[in-house]
């Protein structure tokens, strides 16, 4: 098969992703997923660089008005792929370099560094007992929806409308009170990303959060994958938490956030995967 034409194009070769997430599965788990899970509301702009190299964007536009774009690669050239990024985006997740042509680009937005972790082996540190963490069920999904209506925040938004029969998600416990939740955002056969991981605040510090990463970290390893997480760099205790569990730097990224329209006024809106 002859190689693409350089340059930017619309559209990505399934095919040739799931080749690419072999090489690096958690880097490329976000676009897997998406065009699995969701292709009704996710896009693809790519471009191939002269000697085969390529760089794409990821457009998900689950809030249609508010896409959000990972860019994914390294490819010489790929700045024009800047004009691809749609003017009402309100996250991206890009490779550093992107930052500061994004930020002159859109004067309003705001930025971040981001680690991406991986844990190449079991998680350091014994199970918890099921009676302190275990795996949401159907049957918690009274319980975790008004646990995120109690707790309003930008990590539990999504246990609102969660569908406990499909996807994986754990519940820290001081008896039967439901004091602290993670997730898997993505669960692919060969790479889990978990995150939403929020515990009370009045809670915190007695080992929760560690419960949860243990929990979800081994389920993700037994079902036969690796699991892997963003965080932001600045928030030292979750990285020290996960990195004492085995979790290991795979990239540094920047999390960028946008104004409506550029060259409007930054609004801080949300942030990548938290820790406890």
């Amino acid at each position: 098969m002859a190689p693409p034409d350089p340059g930017v194009h619309h559209g990505l070769d399934i095919d040739w992703l799931r080749e690419a997430s072999v090489r690096d599965p958690v880097g490329h788990a976000f676009a897997l997923w998406d065009a699995w899970q969701d292709p009704g509301r996710t896009r693809f702009v790519r471009y191939d660089g002269a000697n085969g190299e390529r760089s794409y964007l990821l457009l998900w536009y689950g809030d249609p008005s508010h896409p959000v774009v990972h860019w994914v690669g390294e490819a010489p050239g790929d700045l024009v792929l800047l004009t691809e990024v749609p003017p009402e985006t309100k996250i991206a997740l890009v490779p550093e370099r992107i930052v500061a042509p994004l930020r002159l680009r859109w004067p309003g937005a705001v930025s971040e560094p981001v680690l991406l972790l991986s844990l190449p082996g079991p998680p350091t540190g014994p199970d918890p007992p099921a009676e302190r963490c275990r795996r949401l069920r159907a049957s918690d999904r009274v319980r975790i929806a008004e646990f995120a209506e109690s707790y309003p925040d930008r990590l539990t938004e999504s246990y609102r409308t969660i569908d406990l029969d499909r996807a994986f998600a754990w519940g820290a416990f001081e008896g039967a009170e439901l004091v602290g939740v993670a997730r898997a955002t993505v669960a692919l056969p060969a790479t889990w990303i978990i995150g939403g991981v929020y515990v009370l605040a009045a809670r915190r510090r007695r080992g929760h959060g560690r419960d949860l990463m243990v929990r979800a970290s081994r389920d993700a390893i037994l079902a036969g994958a690796r699991p892997g997480l963003f965080v932001r760099e600045p928030n030292r205790d979750a990285t020290r938490l996960y990195e004492s569990l085995g979790y290991r730097r795979v990239a540094r990224r920047g999390w960028v956030e946008f104004s409506p329209t550029p060259g409007g006024p930054g609004a801080r809106t949300g942030s990548p995967v938290e820790g406890p």
